[in-house]
């Protein structure tokens, strides 16, 4: 794996465990921080699994990311009925 491969499966791993600590420490007040990094993160690890071959974990960060992605839509949805 190449040097950008590697800089983004380590960055994406960063932020996942950002997220969680942040999350579990209460320092987060913004739920699109929280799913943002989530969906950063997931996305990172998915790529770098994906040019590995490693399925497992490929396939778990894509459901992740899925999540977060439905989560972000939610609330920009919701911040959109409620300026409306």
């Amino acid at each position: 794996m190449n040097l950008v491969g590697q800089i983004l499966g380590w960055c994406g791993g960063a932020a996942l465990l950002l997220a969680y600590v942040l999350n579990s420490r209460g320092v987060i007040q913004k739920r699109w921080l929280y799913h943002g990094l989530n969906l950063a993160g997931a996305i990172g690890i998915a790529a770098v699994s994906l040019a590995e071959g490693a399925w497992p974990p490929m396939v778990l960060n894509v459901v992740w990311a899925s999540i977060a992605s439905g989560e972000l839509y939610q609330l920009g949805a919701s911040r959109r009925r409620a300026s409306a």
